[in-house]
């Protein structure tokens, strides 16, 4: 087990977004309060899942529901169903607040979940929680330990 903020390193962090407003927001917000995030950003949940297999892993995942074809709360099942992805936590970041897209998030084992922000203060303020908590807070599990085998 280990902590971000043990290590040298720059959080690296995938956001799933499609809207570029949002996107200009986590960027701005980042630089900002210098947070030490690397941020990469795919614009669908298809090209999130490219990434994931092609690129070095990131320590945190935040994702929109409403994202094109494939959507938030599938982009989720299908990180949460794979051996060699489960083990990122991933967070929703949604204009929805209503309680069926909440809840079906957590039952595909989202690690939690945030309305958006309505204006650039508010985006900085929950980035900065968002980054304290995972990067002070929250034990994360080694990369190098091997995933359990589950028979079925």
């Amino acid at each position: 087990m280990t902590r971000l903020a043990d290590s040298a390193r720059d959080m690296r962090m995938l956001l799933v977004e499609d809207c570029q407003g949002d996107v200009l927001l986590f960027r701005r917000s980042i630089a900002r309060l210098d947070l030490r995030i690397d941020l990469s950003v795919a614009a669908s949940a298809e090209a999130a899942l490219a990434q994931l297999k092609d690129a070095e892993r990131p320590d945190l995942i935040v994702t929109d529901l409403n994202l094109p074809n494939m959507s938030g709360l599938d982009f989720l099942e299908n990180v949460k169903s794979d051996p060699g992805l489960r083990r990122i936590p991933v967070l929703v970041v949604s204009s929805s607040t209503f309680e069926r897209d909440i809840t079906s998030a957590y039952d595909r084992q989202a690690s939690g979940y945030f309305a958006k922000p309505v204006d650039a203060a508010a985006y900085s303020a929950m980035l900065e929680t968002i980054a304290a908590y995972w990067r002070n807070l929250m034990q994360l599990p080694s990369e190098r330990l091997p995933l359990p085998k589950f028979h079925g």
